[in-house]
């Protein structure tokens, strides 16, 4: 699974249903999704594959989700899919989504911990599914939440305006990076290069070309004991293995490059100009 394949569903302030007819209920029911809950706000993550043959009931639910009911406030309900859903929790994790604590809120990030760690050693059949349904989006949230989480605390002297642009930025290029795979093949030295699109552009090129370099001082040490002729044809798992990474990076390093030679080319008028 990507997180392409990634549901979520967000609630606040939802008030529970004094009858037995709770739509949240029959949505877990039915689809079997990981729950992350806090005191006002309930998150409920599932796959597309585990949509798939109830994407109507789901219309259905989150209809009656959101009709008033008497005496009971409106609760705010969205559905989001892939890179939006992603960079949404994200942003909830390191705090952005807390009014009153905004970027200050470990407990967030700690409380995910451990409802993963619950969800990776239960021994409810349902909770394994849903775990393994989601658990890559589940493991790389975990792994971003904690260098996003750090960086918020060295951007402290920030104004809250600017910390905000810097943070959602920073999420919704991490989302960007994780969508295209490319965190598969090297991981960020410092999450703070995802502030900006070009610098996390930047940033990866160079660590490709790194990798990329070592890899070829690999395949020429392999190389030592034998004629040129006879490394190509060799079936050595260790140099096939290498040369499949390096094909990899350089695929990588081409999608980069053209990325930011793309993002950098001057925006063409189409006016012709006026006499």
């Amino acid at each position: 699974m990507t997180i392409l394949s990634l549901h979520v569903i967000h609630l606040y302030e939802y008030q529970k249903p004094e009858s037995d007819k709770c739509p949240v209920e029959k949505l877990k029911s039915e689809l079997n999704p990981l729950v992350l809950s806090t005191c006002m706000r309930h998150i409920y993550i599932f796959s597309s594959e585990q949509l798939t043959g109830k994407e109507q009931k789901l219309e259905e639910l989150l209809k009656a989700i959101s009709t008033p009911q008497p005496y009971r406030k409106i609760p705010h309900c969205e559905h989001l899919q892939g890179n939006a859903a992603y960079q949404f929790l994200l942003y909830w994790l390191i705090g952005g989504k807390n009014p009153k604590k905004q970027f200050s809120d470990e407990r967030v990030l700690g409380e995910f911990r451990k409802t993963c760690e619950s969800y990776k050693t239960t021994k409810s059949e349902n909770k394994r599914a849903a775990w393994e349904a989601n658990k890559y989006p589940m493991l790389a949230l975990e792994a971003d939440g904690k260098h996003l989480l750090q960086l918020t605390n060295r951007l402290s002297q920030c104004m809250i305006n600017e910390k905000i642009a810097l943070l959602e930025d920073a999420c919704k290029n991490c989302t960007w990076a994780r969508s295209v795979l490319i965190m598969n093949i090297t991981a960020p030295l410092d999450y703070e290069m995802f502030t900006c699109y070009e610098e996390m552009l930047r940033g990866f090129l160079t660590l490709l070309q790194a990798k990329k370099s070592n890899i070829h001082k690999e395949l020429a040490k392999l190389s030592e004991n034998e004629s040129e002729f006879g490394f190509f044809f060799s079936e050595n798992p260790k140099k096939l293995c290498l040369e499949q990474k390096l094909s990899d990076i350089v695929r990588y390093i081409l999608f980069i490059t053209d990325e930011l030679q793309h993002h950098e080319k001057p925006i063409q008028s189409n006016t012709i100009g006026v006499v």
